[in-house]
């Protein structure tokens, strides 16, 4: 079974939109963008980054990949190297 996760939220002011309004999202930096564990461990602009050897991916453990992070036991992983 699958479980959705909500990871963050966005609040927009709803009296600040009128018509033809456009919102602009930038995203914030995450562990996924890491794509070795020397980077994914040492980065500045993310934090509670860990690796996962078996997947070969980097994660705060609660990204869209979160099932496949708790199927394949990367949370024990990461606990065990320290």
């Amino acid at each position: 079974q699958r479980t959705i996760y909500e990871y963050h939220r966005i609040e927009v002011d709803m009296k600040r939109i009128t018509s033809k309004s456009a919102i602009e999202l930038t995203p914030l930096p995450t562990c996924l963008q890491h794509d070795n564990c020397e980077l994914c461990l040492s980065s500045n602009l993310t934090s509670g980054c860990t690796w996962c050897n078996v997947l070969q991916r980097c994660s705060d453990g609660v990204d869209r990949h979160r099932q496949e992070w708790l199927d394949y036991s990367c949370s024990e992983e990461s606990k065990d190297a320290t």
